[in-house]
């Protein structure tokens, strides 16, 4: 049960880096199952290597917004439509 101040699962920092190597995991078994270890594994280092990228580039606007500690559930100020515009 989520509580006025916890964030859900998936706005935490080992969201994106744990679903990169999730999926890495997963590409490797495709790749395996299809006879081409090989290129399973450069995809599992391909995909661990953008979840150290999501881990540890905390100081990109970038990363934070599309995964990491900075994202957002709402939208942001930023984002409304100006007084005068049409929608």
């Amino acid at each position: 049960m989520q509580t006025a101040t916890s964030k859900p699962f998936y706005r935490s920092r080992w969201w994106m880096p744990a679903f990169s190597v999730f999926l890495g995991l997963l590409m490797l078994g495709a790749f395996w199952i299809g006879d081409s270890p090989e290129e399973g594994f450069i995809s599992l280092g391909i995909m661990v290597a953008l979840g150290l990228a999501f881990l540890l580039g905390t100081r990109s606007e970038t990363l934070r917004g599309l995964g990491g500690p900075g994202a957002t559930a709402a939208p942001t100020p930023n984002w409304a439509p100006s007084p005068g515009s049409r929608t």
